[in-house]
């Protein structure tokens, strides 16, 4: 399982994810605009694999769109640029259905349906690796189509539902597709999901968000992600043995919004750890 730090264009953020040597990034067209901004945040350092993602709902919700041509020219110039040893994914362009705050009607989610498609084979005539993304409220004849497309897929459960609703929705995905194809798991990094459902790869923002409240998020040593207020020194005792378990070695007095997110990676790196090792013990190996 692969843990894609998502990451906002930010000098300081990228030298952290060097240094800390994070395998897997993902950042949104809507942030960069121009491929070169993203060679010079990246400054020499090179991760395993770089996901791009189109930005579409942000802009949907904002009463936008995203050029299709604009976006496909972004990628294929990106994958130009960057070094032969990163293996770059583009998350394809979603048509949303309807407008923002207001329920779609069936009409309206088929459309957008067959909108993403096309969407998606334009990418991909342009040579660009495409992850095209299955939502809840599609009907299920669109994912065995996609199955039987690709190899790797996105999965995204609705915003309009309940946990209850999203858990059940999931279970039947999952179910439906076994272990036949690849899912990535957007903004999931609950270690319940991940030691739920058998995904090959997620992202989340939660390494960096919490380090601006004075927090940080580790790994206990009963395998669960946790998040506590660190801001003083005093507390490092509390929670060294939360810290210590993933390998940090004994820290000093200062305590910084760098030091806090450093701690943060190095949980988000251990729960990929942790969560490939579990489904390979259950016989799912990709």
């Amino acid at each position: 399982m692969n843990v894609y730090f998502a990451v906002s264009p930010s000098t300081a953020y990228f030298k952290l994810l060097a240094e800390e040597k994070v395998e897997n990034i993902l950042i949104s067209y809507a942030f960069l605009k121009n491929p070169s901004n993203l060679i010079r945040f990246l400054n020499g350092y090179e991760p395993k694999s770089i996901m791009i993602d189109s930005g579409a709902f942000s802009v949907w919700s904002n009463g936008g769109t995203v050029d299709i041509e604009k976006y496909a020219n972004f990628c294929t110039e990106l994958k130009t640029l960057l070094s032969p040893n990163i293996e770059l994914n583009v998350v394809n362009l979603d048509v949303l259905p309807g407008k923002w705050g207001f329920v779609p009607s069936k009409k309206e989610i088929d459309e957008s349906a067959e909108r993403g498609w096309q969407n998606m084979l334009y990418l991909e005539e342009k040579g660009l690796k495409v992850i095209h993304v299955f939502h809840q409220h599609e009907d299920w004849e669109v994912l065995d189509k996609l199955c039987k497309h690709s190899d790797y897929i996105g999965i995204s459960p609705a915003n309009d539902v309940g946990m209850t609703s999203k858990q059940a929705w999931m279970n039947k995905v999952f179910s439906r597709i076994r272990n036949t194809v690849k899912t990535h798991g957007f903004a999931v990094t609950s270690h319940n999901q991940l030691y739920t459902f058998p995904y090959y790869s997620v992202d989340s923002s939660s390494w960096v968000a919490p380090a601006r409240f004075g927090r940080i998020t580790v790994m206990d040593d009963k395998l669960q992600m946790k998040s506590f207020v660190y801001k003083s020194a005093d507390q490092i005792e509390a929670f060294w043995k939360y810290i210590s378990h993933m390998g940090i070695e004994k820290i000093g007095d200062k305590v910084t919004w760098a030091h806090r997110v450093r701690i943060s990676i190095k949980a988000f790196q251990k729960l990929q750890e942790v969560a490939t090792r579990l489904w390979k013990e259950r016989g799912v190996e990709w």
